[in-house]
């Protein structure tokens, strides 16, 4: 199948290109300086959407990119505290947030809600999803302790499950056909869903993969060959050696390596060394840490009455993890994932020399992958081993929690044009214009107008044949050496069948079939956020990191000191100390 051009492969709506101007100096009225947090590709598809943001609301917004939400908080305070050219709007997390309002940088949006919903005869509140709202009211409080809002939600993601599809498509065929020592009953078409369950089927995988991977470094390992269908499912296997006479190049110079017989490698381990590899690996350690140990009936952070007292409300937090209600909770956590780790069924991104999973995923390191629902497109390169979406694995039914995630955007106090500023925002969190940045980034919409637009619509469910050609028209999809009948097959099939398409269709399915459907019993959960919590978030980091060097026989004390050099450490204990309490 032919593979689109990256930018253009992930959208369903045309993009307005051009480069906007960047930040400094003056600005003339009604001009918006909007900063965000994203690189890459996200770059230039805001600068497309700022556009369309300018001329919906009557002026220029200059989107400027800070490429990390580490780094957009450090250039933010830097202006705050120094030379104040910071931006009109801004992304960010809502721990952010509680910094900027403790430099008294940000404004309440209360008075320009109320003007807007007076003016365009609506209830905007109405139209944002309440989950995602919850955040933005539990940063501040008047002075009768009435919440206020401060942000209005952009962009929300949360953990999921992806996994390498022809793998486990090849698992459920040595199960079915009693092959390896498996068997029917083992089942290992179907993911776990739970940890228990990982617990008996990690081992099976493992077990598979020991007989495809090279027993060191000197060696090489298996390859797996088979054909697919048209939805990328696998079948008509067989293992063996990698021929590299038989190599093709595909449409965008990949190597693709086919037997004689037209099976083509669907997943390589030729340089996968059985030390290097594991079976699951999770990107984001630190929502690792937060989501398991609340899986594990332990608590993160907490915001008590007594901590509420400073004005405004909400500045101060307390630490939960080794309080004496938690810790046994937590090292009990601890210990589970380093069992497991010590099996090599769970792993960790630098033990493949990578930041983050997806480079390991796309040379065989790694089967299953926990990663954001917001990074999908990264994790779909390859075709033939097709990336497919699962739920993240929870502990039991009473413990369904899955960590809510994603910026928020923000109005400063560095303007003369908070109106026109505010119908910005408006802009970019609802409608067709958030139904366009969702559709090319994989996010879950943030309002009801975005759900309901039609572009979104007609991506979570195969359109009619004007649609398609429309879409297909958007991404430049053409193909005039077929006929009319045959070009709109072809259409469909590159609109809603490419890896990338069907990825975020999966993951949005994830989250509204799962995450969010009434009686699943799951828990989208967001910690609370105060000054220093961004901090906390960064130190737990390494928790895990730290567990995977002990075993899981290790005495508690081994696993309590990780925790106690967190919050021991001299940016909690010192920078933070009038902001963070730890309860221990």
């Amino acid at each position: 199948m032919k593979k689109l051009n990256k930018t253009l492969g992930l959208s369903l709506l045309a993009v307005a290109a051009g480069a906007l101007s960047s930040c400094g100096g003056s600005r003339a009225h009604g001009e918006i300086e909007y900063w965000s947090c994203f690189g890459g590709a996200y770059t230039s598809v805001l600068e497309g959407i700022a556009l369309k943001v300018g001329e919906k609301v009557g002026t220029t917004v200059n989107h400027v990119s800070h490429n990390s939400y580490d780094k957009i908080k450090t250039d933010v305070m830097y202006q705050i505290t120094g030379a104040g050219e910071y931006p009109n709007i801004v992304t960010g997390y809502p721990d952010h947030f509680a910094e900027y309002i403790g430099s008294n940088a940000l404004v309440s949006l209360d008075k320009y809600l109320a003007d807007y919903n007076k003016t365009n005869g609506t209830d905007l509140l109405n139209d944002y999803l309440p989950a995602y709202m919850e955040e933005n009211y539990a940063l501040a409080a008047d002075s009768k302790g009435n919440p206020l809002l401060y942000g209005l939600p952009f962009n929300k993601s949360t953990e999921l499950m992806g996994y390498n599809g022809s793998f486990v498509d090849y698992a459920k065929y040595l199960c079915d056909n009693s092959l390896e020592g498996l068997t029917p009953a083992d089942d290992l078409g179907k993911v776990p869903a739970t940890w228990g369950e990982w617990e008996v089927k990690g081992p099976k995988y493992r077990g598979i993969l020991d007989k495809l991977c090279a027993p060191d470094a000197k060696s090489k390992g298996k390859v797996i060959y088979g054909r697919q269908t048209y939805d990328g499912s696998a079948y008509d296997f067989l293992v063996q050696d990698r021929n590299d006479s038989l190599k093709r190049l595909d449409e965008e110079g990949n190597p693709i390596y086919y037997l004689e017989d037209g099976r083509v490698a669907l997943v390589d381990f030729t340089n996968v060394d059985i030390n290097m590899s594991r079976v699951i690996s999770w990107d984001s350690l630190d929502n690792m840490f937060i989501t398991l140990v609340r899986q594990w009936g332990s608590q993160y952070t907490n915001l008590t009455d007594d901590q509420k007292k400073e004005e405004p409300l909400y500045r101060k937090g307390d630490i939960m993890f080794v309080s004496p209600e938690n810790k046994q909770k937590t090292i009990d956590c601890l210990r589970y994932f380093t069992k497991l780790h010590d099996l090599k069924i769970f792993g960790e991104p630098s033990e493949f020399d990578s930041t983050y999973n997806s480079e390991a995923f796309e040379q065989g390191k790694v089967m299953f992958m926990l990663c954001s629902s917001g990074g999908l497109s990264y994790n779909t390169a390859n075709w033939q081993h097709r990336f497919r979406v699962a739920p993240l694995p929870y502990r039991d039914a009473d413990h369904k929690y899955v960590i809510s995630q994603g910026a928020d955007i923000a109005l400063t106090d560095r303007s003369n044009n908070y109106e026109e500023c505010f119908d910005a925002m408006v802009a970019l969190t609802t409608g067709d214009i958030q139904a366009e940045w969702c559709l090319q980034t994989g996010y879950y919409p943030c309002s009801k107008s975005a759900i309901n637009a039609p572009a979104y619509q007609s991506f979570l469910h195969e359109a009619d044949d004007e649609v398609v050609q429309a879409n297909a028209d958007a991404i430049k999809v053409e193909h005039p050496e077929y006929t009319a009948e045959q070009a709109l097959e072809k259409a469909r099939e590159e609109v809603y069948s490419t890896p990338t398409r069907v990825a975020y269709r999966e993951g949005s399915n994830v989250n509204e079939e799962n995450y969010m459907k009434e009686g699943s019993n799951w828990h989208k959960f967001i910690d609370p956020a105060f000054i220093g919590s961004s901090t906390i978030r960064k130190l737990v980091k390494a928790v895990f990191k730290e567990a995977f060097h002990k075993t899981g026989s290790a005495p508690d004390s081994d696993f309590e000191k990780i925790l106690r050099d967190v919050v021991n450490s001299d940016d909690i204990r010192v920078t933070y100390k009038t902001n963070i309490r730890v309860v221990e």
